[in-house]
């Protein structure tokens, strides 16, 4: 390790009464370490290093930065850091104490000292660094300074600090604004930069460090806290009458740093006198959680309107008496110009919505939301009217107007769920509905509701009648100041669905799929039950509800769908199954799929049925039900789709043998996730025959390669995970997809939202005649794609000589068989099918898999294929050119 070098620069002021010095380079003489300077084993001790402050140039110094170079040593365990790092500079030698005592504190960050502004949480060599650390009280250059260090890290914490440098600069003058009659007039600069709605102004940073209002000021009062030290005063005439708010979050007034802000907001009512205490009221006031919103590195003052023929002061500080912390040092302030507020503030000024709520509003399961009303320009004290019967005190308060078309059942509310309020930020919500009949004097209350929901609150179901005038209102609760996210107020009106009961009713308990309700559907069927939880023990109405359903056999493919319906949203529906493991179907029971409020229809899962299987559980799916503590209503699971799905016809036929079936590099620049299964003519599946992840890859595409003889096949791909009563095979990457246990089912595992159609699953297939692509499109969400392979050796059409390759047309024998073909000999027809453009020179290029061409006529020594069974036969070659023309002025033979 290099020796240690050691230094601190002195920097001395002159102003406000400092003595004064010049930049000096200080090397430290006596120093009880030779260095590097370590501290070893024990751990949360201090030790310390003598600066000699003697020689310190005379001066008082109110700021230090202290670098070092860093290393843990051999025995410390992985766990230390070097922002376990602890520094203070004291004024008497400390060794062996885990606090420096305050008496011979000059800076002491708490009873461990300092921890880094710069250092990295890893036991890896590097630079520490402490910028810009406070010096309280400030240090006077000739008396005794010494430099305490330790780690916090109290187990084998071995390290060394080498090459240390300490910066020491006087202190800063006191800010100049820090009184009324010194307040800083920023009208022309604010009004620069606030030139309309949604601007701000940022005021330049002011170091706080040498503040002389460190005692508790007797003026301005600030009724939102009694005690405030080292304010800074401003004073600003708006450019415009409008909503206004004072922050002192780092988002906009970055380098902001005090602790314990406060603000506030003073008019002065007397330009003669401004200072006085009586010419100025104060109009808001704010403190940390007094009043204000607190914000990363701040606080948020509460929204006021300013008046541009007025002026103000606007004034911060910090609350309390406390010493500024070790990162303490600059104050900043950023004032912003709002939105104007929203204009249906109250019954008499309410927003028509009906046209467009009518126009949304057709059928059940629909919603309208209204337009987002930006509350940032709104004040928090301006009360609601008195409808209010749920709730005393309401601010913020937006008012709507609907006439409905139709009569019907009616929900309101700020919930944001997808297609309800989606843009509402504001918290503490209220929504009230009025019958608006008699006109805004005299409104008949029908709804008042805090009962909340996701994002917001909703009303009960209200039946409104067609062609009746109501109103609704959206407040909220109390008359605090708007958080920092709080940003718009939005309504939505939905027309909810009532569960739809027939003979099926789940029967308690059901709360696991071993006690599941069991039921054989038709589509247009239905189940009823009540859900108000999610437990799955003890049965009673707070559990999930398991359903066991069997659909009717049939020929093919149907896509099935069963969707649930409640007059409260809020239950989920599920697809369930059993993990694997390592491709052996074990016994945890699992999700396969979800329903979504994204889909459409809403809240459905979707499965796949195949062919006619008798056994008594084939086709038999168990899906699960739970609710919420507000879906008191019964639900309905209605079975509304079991659709024929016609297979995909693969674009030419596949050649017996070893066949191997791509998605990698298919579908675009990155391999979508995708997952496939072969199934056999009676839509049986083919053990072993799939892949979801390529193996030995780290590719999310599939591959998979298998031996096919003749035959029809149907195979099936989706996005995610095919879930199936296959376990994945050993060649497979990933092998833990969620399974059914029973046959004749498909599902795309995972929920909706894993990916927004339309989506490519592509494919090509590889046999012994080559590849052959497919384009492969899932339009809907849940979808699973199938394709129709056929496995057929190639038909050898009989002509009457070697060179009779073609029908008179030209079209090869191969793709006509019957066609009208002369019993003369090779005749135009042959030339030009020899000679097209996927005739002889294009097969010649595809080298072994020409082999079987329309063009191969011909061993490789240009012997006929039919004199010659067995020859060597490497494709199209110059051997079946030969023969061609060997043959092609000849008769039939």
């Amino acid at each position: 390790m290099k020796k240690s070098a050691m230094s601190l620069l002195a920097v001395a002021g002159c102003a406000f009464g400092l003595s004064c010095s010049a930049m000096a380079q200080w090397t430290p003489s006596g120093s009880p370490f030779a260095g590097p300077y370590t501290v070893t084993g024990t751990g949360g001790f201090f030790q310390s290093i003598d600066l000699n402050g003697a020689s310190a140039p005379v001066g008082n110094y109110g700021k230090a930065t202290v670098t070092a170079d860093w290393l843990g040593l051999p025995g410390s365990t992985s766990s230390l850091w070097q922002s376990d790092s602890k520094m203070s500079l004291v004024n008497a030698a400390v060794n062996g104490v885990a606090a420096v005592p305050g008496g011979v504190t000059i800076h002491y960050g708490g009873t461990a000292g300092t921890a880094p502004t710069t250092a990295t949480g890893t036991n890896t060599p590097g630079t520490i660094r402490y910028d810009n650390v406070n010096l309280s009280p400030l240090y006077v250059g000739g008396n005794p300074l010494f430099m305490a260090f330790r780690t916090s890290f109290t187990s084998g914490g071995n390290f060394s600090w080498s090459n240390i440098n300490v910066t020491l600069t006087p202190p800063p003058p006191p800010p100049a604004n820090e009184t009324c009659a010194t307040a800083l007039d920023i009208t022309a600069a604010a009004g620069a930069a606030m030139t309309g709605p949604g601007t701000n102004f940022i005021t330049t940073g002011v170091d706080m460090t040498a503040s002389t209002q460190t005692t508790a000021i007797s003026a301005p009062v600030f009724s939102c806290n009694a005690t405030v030290t080292r304010p800074l005063w401003y004073r600003m005439t708006p450019p415009a009458t409008g909503a206004y708010r004072v922050r002192t979050c780092t988002a906009l007034a970055a380098g902001n740093n005090m602790a314990n802000n406060i603000l506030g907001v003073f008019e002065i009512t007397n330009l003669g006198d401004p200072c006085n205490p009586a010419s100025y009221t104060q109009v808001a006031c704010g403190a940390g959680t007094t009043g204000a919103a607190s914000c990363t590195g701040g606080i948020v003052g509460d929204i006021v309107n300013l008046d541009s023929t007025k002026s103000y002061y606007i004034v911060v500080g910090r609350t309390g008496t406390t010493a500024l912390g070790t990162a303490e040092n600059t104050f900043r302030v950023a004032i912003s110009r709002l939105e104007a507020g929203p204009t249906n503030v109250d019954c008499a000024n309410a927003e028509d919505i009906s046209a467009g709520a009518n126009a949304a509003l057709t059928t059940t399961n629909t919603s309208f939301a209204a337009g987002a009303k930006n509350i940032t320009g709104t004040l928090g004290t301006a009360a609601a009217p008195s409808p209010f019967s749920c709730q005393a005190t309401v601010s913020r308060v937006m008012w709507y107007k609907y006439t409905p078309a139709a009569t019907g059942t009616y929900i309101a509310g700020t919930c944001t769920l997808t297609g309800q309020a989606t843009q509402n930020t504001m918290a503490n919500n209220v929504v009230a509905a009025f019958d608006g009949s008699a006109g805004c004097g005299s409104l008949t209350s029908l709804a008042c509701s805090t009962t909340t929901c996701t994002g917001g609150v909703q009303t009960a179901a209200l039946t409104l009648n067609a062609g009746t005038n109501y109103y609704f209102a959206v407040g909220r609760t109390g008359s605090t100041i708007l958080g920092v996210a709080e940003l718009n107020s939005q309504l939505f009106i939905s027309r909810p669905e009532t569960a739809t009961c027939g003979v099926n009713t789940e029967t308690e308990p059901n709360d696991t799929r071993a006690t599941a309700s069991s039921f054989t559907l038709n589509v247009g069927d239905t189940i009823c039950g009540t859900s108000t939880g999610t437990s799955t023990s003890g049965g009673g109405l707070a559990t999930y509800d398991f359903f066991k359903i069997k659909t009717p056999a049939h020929a093919g493919i149907k896509r099935n769908r069963i969707r649930v319906a409640s007059l409260v949203a809020g239950h989920t529906l599920s697809l369930r199954g059993y993990g694997q493991t390592t491709g052996v179907i074990n016994t945890t029971e699992s999700e396969i799929q979800a329903s979504s409020t994204s889909s459409n229809p809403l809240r459905m899962i979707q499965w796949y049925t195949l062919g006619n299987g008798t056994d008594a559980n084939d086709r038999a799916i168990y899906i699960r039900v739970g609710g919420t503590t507000s879906t008191t209503a019964q639900y309905s699971l209605n079975y509304i789709a079991s659709d024929d799905v016609t297979p995909i016809d693969l674009s030419r036929n596949i050649r017996p043998g070893s066949v191997t079936i791509t998605s990698i590099g298919q579908n675009g620049a990155s391999d979508v996730d995708t997952d496939l299964w072969m199934y056999d003519s009676n839509f049986n599946p083919i053990s072993g025959f799939g892949n979801d992840d390529t193996f030995n890859s780290t590719s999310v595409g599939s591959t998979v390669t298998r031996t096919m003889t003749d035959g029809t096949y149907y195979m099936a791909i989706t996005r995610y995970n095919l879930a199936n009563n296959q376990g994945s095979p050993a060649d497979d990457d990933f092998r833990t997809g969620v399974m059914f246990e029973n046959s004749g089912l498909l599902a795309r595992g995972t929920s909706f939202t894993t990916f927004t159609p339309p989506a490519s699953v592509n494919v090509k297939i590889t046999d012994t005649e080559g590849d052959v692509t497919q384009a492969i499109s899932l339009t809907e969400g849940y979808q699973i794609a199938f394709v129709k392979v056929v496995v057929a050796a190639p038909v050898t059409p009989g002509g009457c000589n070697p060179a009779d390759i073609a029908c008179d047309d030209g079209t090869p024998l191969a793709a006509a068989p019957g066609c009208t073909n002369s019993t003369t000999g090779p005749n135009e027809g042959d030339y030009n099918a020899f000679f097209a453009a996927d005739g002889f020179f294009f097969q010649a290029g595809q080298g072994p898999a020409g082999v079987g061409g329309t063009c191969d006529i011909a061993c490789d020594d240009g012997t006929p294929l039919s004199q010659a069974p067995g020859c060597t036969n490497n494709g199209v070659n110059e051997g079946d050119y030969n023969c061609f023309f060997n043959n092609l002025f000849l008769s039939c033979i």
